[in-house]
């Protein structure tokens, strides 16, 4: 996807599974992304065949067609299950690390989006497991839209209508510009929440005044004017970032978070194993999806 607003289209979306409780809270979210944008949705699983395909004796290739025959299985149930035999539909087996894996299955598909579920890993599992979300996420080519544990379900027909950026104005959040344009110009009548979120103000009111005065001023300048009129609020409060956006999007009923996001870099993986990021404590407790585009 490129990253003007007018070049931005949904034609190929990304339902990654691992067949878990965690996929499953994503399909409705994906297929309803489908709907909006008659897009095609690729369901695609990563089968895990390391060390086998380091080996070429007898042994090893049975093992293969062995994790093989049972992913195959697995998918036909899950597409049943979640009613994923439409046309515009193709299911995918890909073998790999997930995350390089599924980069390669977007360039070879011109995937626009990935649509994933995340359990929401902050505890001490993270630190032997990781987070496959934020792997993908910080790593993917395209938007990565995520389905937290805690994502209220919404109808298949539901238009994303309550939109809510937070940004701490850095040139990483920004990067997310053009899809929130994109966004509300696909739905004009989608509303859009601004926020900043300030961990120290100063303690002069008057300073302090002025200085939110300035910020609100910047979030709005942000918005191309001819999105100015979808603009609900822009707010400017003293909170730690994931506990503003997490009350935020709660009183605001949001129907999704958008977030610009950093890239993992050559330490993603180390990265997703250690402390949790905000994203990913936002992701974990936030009611609505969070779409996440992410710096080159």
């Amino acid at each position: 996807m490129t990253q003007s607003n007018t070049e931005i289209a949904i034609l190929n979306v990304l339902l990654a599974t691992d067949f878990s409780a965690e996929s499953v809270q994503a399909v409705d979210c994906a297929r309803r992304v489908c709907n909006q944008h008659n897009a095609k949705l690729f369901v695609v699983h990563v089968m895990d065949v390391f060390p086998f395909a380091l080996s070429d004796d007898h042994a090893a290739k049975a093992r293969i067609k062995e994790i093989r025959g049972k992913a195959e299985a697995q998918m036909k149930d899950f597409v049943r299950a979640n009613h994923l035999e439409q046309s515009r539909v193709e299911p995918a087996l890909i073998e790999g690390e997930p995350s390089t894996a599924i980069e390669k299955f977007i360039r070879e598909h011109e995937i626009d989006l990935i649509v994933l579920g995340s359990r929401g890993d902050t505890g001490i599992s993270r630190l032997f497991e990781g987070s496959m979300a934020e792997e993908v996420f910080r790593t993917a080519q395209c938007p990565v839209m995520i389905v937290g544990p805690e994502a209220k379900a919404q109808p298949e027909t539901a238009l994303f209508n309550r939109l809510l950026f937070a940004t701490d104005l850095s040139r990483f959040s920004k990067i997310a510009l053009p899809y929130i344009e994109f966004l509300l110009d696909e739905n004009p009548s989608a509303k859009l929440t601004l926020a900043h979120f300030v961990e120290q103000e100063v303690a002069n009111v008057h300073e302090r005044h002025q200085s939110r005065r300035r910020l609100e001023h910047e979030l709005t300048e942000m918005i191309g004017n001819k999105f100015r009129s979808q603009i609900q609020d822009v707010v400017v409060e003293s909170s730690a970032p994931h506990e503003g956006m997490l009350k935020m999007a709660e009183g605001l009923n949001a129907d999704l978070l958008v977030l610009g996001v950093r890239s993992g870099g050559a330490f993603t993986r180390a990265a997703t194993h250690g402390f949790c990021s905000t994203a990913i404590r936002v992701i974990s407790e936030i009611p609505c999806p969070v779409l996440t585009v992410r710096t080159a």
